[in-house]
């Protein structure tokens, strides 16, 4: 069990939590065009479904895994439970996050 030391987090933290995932989500990249078509002796255009299915699920678990370890990294070191129980969302974050996804939709 790791020990929890709690720090007040700073700017440079934020980021390199943010890069940390980042990372995590690329390393999908990683996957795809250098580790999956090596062993699959094809290009991702050409995979049949079963090896589609296979660099999914490990995609998947890995993203899983990388979001586990970050959650519980910046609970442990910064305090920051992303399931405790917190305020609810105001009607202009609600607007904000509507205006958000409509953005990304557009």
């Amino acid at each position: 069990m790791s020990k929890t030391t709690e720090v007040k987090a700073k700017g440079l933290d934020f980021l390199t939590l943010a890069l940390i995932a980042f990372g995590g989500l690329g390393i999908e990249a990683l996957y795809a065009f250098l580790i999956d078509p090596m062993l699959y002796g094809a290009e991702m255009q050409a995979w049949n479904l079963s090896q589609n299915l296979c660099h999914w699920g490990i995609t998947i678990l890995t993203w899983g895994i990388f979001a586990l370890l970050l959650s519980r990294h910046s609970k442990n070191r910064y305090g920051f439970d992303l399931f405790a129980e917190h305020e609810k969302m105001r009607i202009w974050q609600w607007f904000g996050a509507a205006v958000c996804v409509l953005l990304a939709l557009v």
